[in-house]
């Protein structure tokens, strides 16, 4: 199916006309470097970034549809040797945009940890951190790259303020898995999202709205409005791990309690810890070391089912995309937008009316 689409874009797309002719002024086609651009064109899910890739796929001399064909059969190769250890990603984002417009484009940055001894013929699990208010992903990054060790690819995204909940923060999130995922072997069935306090509401939506991208979430010291929990039925297949202290005092423990109670009567499986101990600065507004073993042996038997033989799919205006299998193609009566709900009282009264 991917091969029949890719060589459909690149015989019809406007940019790729005249993909058999020689192009006069472009270098020879090697084989791995081809194959490294088609496989971050599949990618990719920034248009900009695809036009690019398109634009020097078909500068390649010699590239034809039936070479490009058999380099997608072949399968994704990754480049041999990319910097390892701790390095930084940055990506630009216009999610107020239509696609294709240039204007209001940010770069943002993610703090990235590589095993040092990475294998690009391995896949390895990757696990997304989100921060909290007043924490970057540099700073999150250093508390958690010891914990993990070698065995995981770790990105930790900067929000301004965690404000995961915003359009931003979550087209941020995505455009950290699909740069990481293009330049480093990423199992597809082993991306986790986690995150502490405002952190931890980003897991939730983001998790929520993305369900099918996520082998597991694990929202920390986090919660969301109670109209907003229908949505959680989308994690119907996705693993779900939560972590609240009892004596919390900035996002109260009832928060995962409600969260905990609605779950259980919708039949959602999930993974529920409270934790009474204290930290000397936090109080119990943290995330204790002593809750990571438990945790990471959790997601290590976590993996993603790409194809659930049932989906329930509960989504709002700006996510109507597909879902796992299913795909909403056309809608009737008001749609409310969860995200600007937050901001906006007349379109939060409109989710609380479904």
């Amino acid at each position: 199916m991917i091969r029949i689409w890719m060589v459909a874009v690149l015989l019809f797309s406007p940019s790729c006309a005249g993909l058999h002719e020689k192009a006069p002024q472009s270098q020879a086609v090697e084989e791995d470097d081809l194959n490294l651009l088609v496989q971050q064109f599949l990618a990719s899910a920034d248009p900009d970034q695809s036009d690019a890739l398109l634009k020097e796929i078909k500068n390649k001399e010699g590239v034809s549809v039936e070479k490009l064909e058999g380099l997608i059969e072949k399968g994704r190769r990754y480049p041999p040797k990319p910097p390892v250890g701790q390095t930084r990603l940055s990506v630009a984002l216009n999610p107020d945009h239509p696609p294709g417009d240039l204007s209001g484009r940010e770069e943002r940055n993610a703090a990235v940890y590589i095993p040092e001894k990475y294998d690009p013929a391995s896949p390895y699990p990757l696990i997304v951190c989100l921060h909290g208010a007043g924490f970057t992903g540099d700073a999150y990054l250093d508390r958690w790259r010891p914990r993990l060790g070698e065995t995981a690819i770790l990105a930790c995204p900067t929000m301004e303020d965690g404000a995961w909940w915003s359009p931003e923060g979550e087209a941020l999130v995505l455009a950290v898995i699909d740069s990481v995922s293009s330049k480093y072997h990423v199992d597809p069935d082993r991306i986790y999202l986690t995150g502490m306090s405002n952190g931890g509401i980003g897991t939730y939506l983001i998790g929520a709205f993305h369900a099918d991208r996520f082998a597991a979430i694990a929202p920390m010291a986090g919660g969301i409005p109670d109209e907003i929990f229908p949505f959680l039925n989308n994690l119907q297949s996705t693993g779900i791990y939560i972590i609240h202290g009892e004596k919390d005092q900035v996002m109260p423990v009832t928060l995962s309690r409600k969260i905990s109670d609605y779950l259980k009567s919708q039949g959602v499986q999930y993974t529920y810890r409270e934790h009474a101990l204290e930290h000397p600065m936090a109080g119990g507004h943290f995330f204790p070391k002593e809750e990571l073993p438990a945790l990471i042996e959790w997601l290590q038997g976590r993996r993603r089912n790409p194809y659930p033989s049932r989906v329930v799919s509960v989504r709002d205006s700006e996510h109507l995309g597909p879902f796992y299998w299913t795909e909403i193609n056309e809608t009737s009566g008001e749609v409310a937008d969860v995200l600007d709900s937050i901001f906006n009282r007349a379109e939060a009264e409109r989710v609380r009316k479904g």
